[in-house]
């Protein structure tokens, strides 16, 4: 990365580029680092790169580009917190979202 701030349609391509190449989440903060800008600055391009259809998802551990060749599967374990009665109702909700349940 060179030490000019990245602008616009570059950046954003930049940001694409290194999500797919690297496979791993980066955080906001070092992409801002990176293409020199603030962290706001990346929030607004991720969204507009989300808006074009690009498959990027924010995790707890930064953004990380979806390729939907590859088949990704990622599984996460979800605790809770409810009375007894209201587990059949949580369980429908996270399938109605699309969450496979593995165990329960």
């Amino acid at each position: 990365m060179s030490e000019k701030k990245l602008l616009g349609d570059e950046r954003r391509d930049w940001l694409l580029h290194t999500l797919k190449s690297r496979g791993i989440p980066i955080t906001g903060g070092d992409l801002a680092k990176e293409s020199r800008v603030s962290r706001q600055v990346i929030v607004s391009d991720i969204t507009l790169l989300k808006a074009k259809g690009e498959p990027i998802i924010a995790t707890s551990q930064g953004y990380l580009y979806l390729n939907p060749n590859e088949g990704a599967h990622h599984e996460k374990t979800v605790a809770c917190q409810h009375t007894p009665d209201r587990a059949e109702e949580e369980l429908n909700l996270l399938v109605d979202h699309g969450v496979t349940e593995k165990d329960v």
